[in-house]
Parts: C-alpha cells; sequence; structure tokens
C-alpha cells in the first residue's frame, strides 16, 4: 500500500516519527473516507477500539461477530521495549522465525509494490537489524507483495492481486523461488500485474504444521474485511474456497493475519489499519469457519498497521507503512492463545 505524501498526518512515535495515510493507488470512496474521519476510527483516537469512540467505529455495520464491542474485562495488549523502526519500505507482509541459519529468533519483514521483492530480518528480542536482501521475484505477476506466510520449511508470498510464491530459504537472507507466481482461481484480478483490485488481498496466515485437511489458513481479503480459507492442493499449492469465509471488521480496514507457531495453540490473529482502528483480533475455531469466534484485544498499534507477525507466548509484532524508506514498527505482549 502506498500513502499519498498529501494526506499523511506526522504522529509521534515513541522518539521518533511515524505516519498516517491512505492508499495512493486507487481513489478510496466517500465511505472510506468518512471512516478516515469518524472519531475513533483513525488518528483522532489515541487508544484506538478499546476507548468508546474507537469502539464504535471498529463495531460498526459489518463489524467482528461477537468481538469488537470494548468492555472493561476485554483482554490488552501491552506495548514492549524495541526498535522504533525497520529499514526496508513500506512493510507489508512478515514471520516469526526461530533461531536458524545462525541468527537467533527473528523477524522476516517483506515491503510491497516498487521495493522490488526487499526485505529485513531483525531480532526478534530488541528489534535490531541482523540482514537485508530482496526475494527472487519472477515477472508473471506483480512485486506488490501484501501477505507472507511459512508453513514447514516454505514460505509464501500473496500478492494483492491474488497471485502466489514459493519460496525455500537457503542462507540467513537468501531465498530461493520454487514455485512461481499461480493464481488463486477466482479471486484473481483480470491480470496478473494489476495491484490493489478485487478482494485487495492484505495479508496470508498458514498453520504450520498443515492440516491434514479443511483450511490450510487464510488470505486476508481487505475490500470486505474477509479472510478467505486456503486449502492445500497434492501438489502443494494453495487454492481458496470463497464458500468458507471468516468476517473480521469494516470494509477497507483488514489489513493482515497471522498464525501462532508451532508449539502454541495453532491461534490465528487479524489485524486492521487505521480506519478499522490499527485493531488486534485473535479468531477462535478458525477450522470451521462458520462457527469461527473474533475477540478483539485491547490496545491499539501505532501509525497506519500493514503487516504483523506473532511469536510463542502472545507476542505480537506490529509494522506500520510510513510513506518513507524505513516502516514503523512495535512489540506487543497480548494474552496468551487460548485452546483451538
Amino acid at each position: 500500500m502506498r500513502l499519498w505524501p498529501g494526506m499523511l498526518l506526522a504522529v509521534a512515535w515513541g522518539m521518533g516519527w511515524t505516519a498516517w495515510g491512505c492508499d495512493s493507488r486507487k481513489a478510496e470512496g466517500p465511505e472510506a473516507r468518512a471512516r478516515a474521519t469518524t472519531p475513533g476510527a483513525g488518528p483522532g483516537s489515541a487508544s484506538g477500539p478499546a476507548s468508546g469512540a474507537g469502539a464504535s467505529a471498529a463495531s460498526g455495520a459489518g463489524a467482528a461477530p461477537g468481538g469488537a464491542a470494548a468492555n472493561p474485562a476485554m483482554p490488552e495488549c501491552r506495548p514492549v521495549p524495541f526498535e522504533k523502526t525497520i529499514d526496508v519500505p513500506e512493510a507489508s507482509g512478515a514471520v516469526w522465525v526461530e533461531a536458524s541459519f545462525g541468527l537467533p529468533a527473528h523477524v522476516l519483514v517483506v515491503g510491497d509494490s516498487g521495493t522490488h521483492g526487499a526485505f529485513a530480518i531483525i531480532d526478534a528480542d530488541s528489534g535490531a537489524g541482523l540482514a537485508k536482501g530482496r526475494l527472487p521475484l519472477d515477472g508473471r505477476s506483480s512485486d506488490d507483495i501484501e501477505g507472507l506466510s511459512r508453513s514447514g520449511d516454505v514460505y509464501y508470498a500473496l500478492t494483492s492481486g491474488g497471485y502466489m510464491r514459493h519460496f525455500k530459504r537457503t542462507a540467513a537472507a537468501k531465498f530461493e523461488l520454487t514455485a512461481p507466481s499461480y493464481p488463486l482461481g477466482g479471486v484473481t484480478c483480470s491480470s496478473p500485474h494489476k495491484t490493489n483490485c478485487g478482494h485487495d488481498f492484505e495479508g496470508l496466515c498458514l498453520a504450520d504444521p498443515a492440516p491434514p485437511g479443511g483450511c490450510a489458513g487464510f488470505a486476508a481479503a481487505k475490500h470486505d474485511a474477509e479472510l478467505i480459507c486456503l486449502a492445500r492442493g497434492d501438489s502443494g499449492r494453495l487454492r481458496p474456497d470463497a464458500s468458507q469465509v471468516i468476517h473480521v471488521a469494516i470494509p477497507r480496514a483488514l489489513s493482515d493475519c497471522a498464525m501462532s507457531p508451532p508449539g502454541d495453540e495453532q491461534t490465528l490473529y487479524a489485524a486492521t489499519n487505521m480506519f478499522g482502528g490499527n485493531a488486534l483480533y485473535q479468531v477462535g475455531g478458525w477450522r470451521d469457519p462458520a462457527h469461527a469466534q473474533v475477540e478483539h484485544l485491547a490496545g491499539a498499534g501505532i501509525g497506519f498497521i500493514e503487516a504483523v507477525a506473532v511469536a510463542p507466548g502472545g507476542i505480537v509484532y506490529r509494522f506500520s507503512d510510513t510513506a518513507t524508506q524505513t516502516s514503523g514498527m512495535g512489540k506487543y505482549s497480548c494474552p496468551p492463545p487460548g485452546p483451538e
């Protein structure tokens, strides 16, 4: 997602700065502009949906079932000390990785359109930079990587237009393209090089290990704020099942999703951008989307949240597009995931 420079609002990010904004690659309609100026739905709400006004924005028409209304007992995510910026522009997808390739536990963060697969790797404990590089992209679809997830030894990257790539990691900062771009049949844009169209995918979250059947994970569709079920085919490629969705937030607000890592209960998290109050949700029962339960966690992120990653024990990382050469980030201690 790109941000209109003329719509940026500089806001304090601790000792540094970040920004709020909106998408520059498509003209948002009146509904989106109205949401951006709704009290509590954006930069006017320091506490996001946890406050009364923010909760009103998040729990309006199309709000997550049973999860968006604020209440004193709402479980809360609390910030913990962490670096405030990451050296990659337009952070759009992120995944936590255990200690490997000579690195301590770390987070891999990739940029979206125009960054040509640029990524940065940071220390999961402190946020210090560890490495940088670029994913080896093929030319079959755009470089607008909006979702990043890992299952087993495969890293999956999803474009906003609905095209998927698979990568295998061969070194600390080196990846091999193992499956060139292929369409998620039935939910893609008309051209593989179009961006921010159709379902306008903003995130990707896959279970690890992959379940034997049913939904292997979800693609986060921004247009209708829905998590669309992804099933795994015999070849390992993913295919959508648009008949199975989990509704999360107001339209145009869903910005990413992430699955808790192996060893934790496989809880699904979903995040919204500024239009949804930079909120974070836990999604229980995701294996049966028709009966999934969405629980709003108190405590909003700062900026324009575009990506989330989850570490063991309910540690959540949030990354914000700042329309500069670096992206904002924060680390939060959230309630441990419940049984799936």
